[in-house]
């Protein structure tokens, strides 16, 4: 099942996602991040050859970038 909402920054004094049932669910955006990091460096370490290898592990800097961004209170 996919996210179905978007993101509401402030909206209830915090960070959340809006469902679109009319909810709105707590959201820790560095856990998230470190969660994508995580993810991105296991499938790098599967991956079949350099070129994936790469891919994931340009990925898993991007999510360190905002990991980064969200801890510096620049997100």
């Amino acid at each position: 099942m996919g996210i179905l909402g978007i993101f509401a920054r402030g909206r209830l004094g915090g960070d959340g996602l809006f469902l679109s049932t009319g909810s709105v669910v707590s959201f820790d955006k560095q856990e998230f991040f470190k969660k994508q990091i995580e993810e991105c460096r296991e499938l790098e370490s599967q991956a079949p050859n350099a070129e994936d290898r790469e891919f994931w592990r340009q990925a898993a800097e991007r999510w360190e970038q905002q990991l980064w961004r969200a801890r510096s209170g620049r997100f």
